[in-house]
């Protein structure tokens, strides 16, 4: 019985842990539910995602994505305010552009002239157009913000990953056959 002493009171330490964090969760969702939800997507109200997910990251959802002649029509499902927003518009139209260049491994952009913009939520109006520097060709992303610390010092491990011509490969076969006699 004196063996078994510990082995009981550790036991009973950890189911009352065990009770005591199960009847705090049970009072934080009975708050939470008391509270109600805080935008329509968490009330079952809304038709579309929450505005950012882990998989979107910051990008803004795309709505609609079509192609139609030489343009390609992207639509955001984004709000828009009353008075026109030069600052959204760019980030609008920099967006579609990254869209697009997502988009461009399933897409053919052969005969791609430019990207046209829409966004809203109930009425879409066109944002804006950006013309392609040439048919199908999209513009250079833009330079990723951050520090670039390459040119300091070798990475050893991008060597594993790099290609180098080693010119053609020869190899020496020797064959180990008894000979017939």
């Amino acid at each position: 019985m004196q063996d078994s002493a510990p082995a009981i009171i550790l036991t009973i330490l950890i189911l009352s842990f065990v009770l005591w964090w199960l009847y705090r969760a049970r009072a934080k969702t009975e708050q939470i539910l008391k509270e109600g939800p805080k935008t329509a997507f968490e009330a079952g109200l809304s038709t579309a995602d929450p505005l950012f997910t882990a998989e979107m990251g910051s990008r803004a959802p795309v709505a609609e994505f079509t192609v139609r002649g030489g343009a390609m029509h992207v639509t955001f499902d984004v709000p828009l305010p009353q008075e026109k927003d030069e600052v959204l518009e760019e980030l609008l139209l920099s967006e579609a552009v990254e869209v697009v260049r997502e988009k461009r491994h399933s897409l053919p952009l052969g005969d791609l002239e430019e990207i046209v913009v829409h966004a809203g939520r109930g009425e879409v109006v066109e944002i804006g157009r950006v013309k392609l520097p040439s048919k199908g060709e999209l513009p250079p992303p833009p330079p990723t913000v951050g520090v670039d610390l390459r040119h300091i010092a070798h990475d050893p491990f991008a060597a594993h990953f790099e290609e180098e011509d080693r010119g053609p490969v020869v190899a020496d076969v020797k064959v180990d056959a008894p000979d017939d006699e």
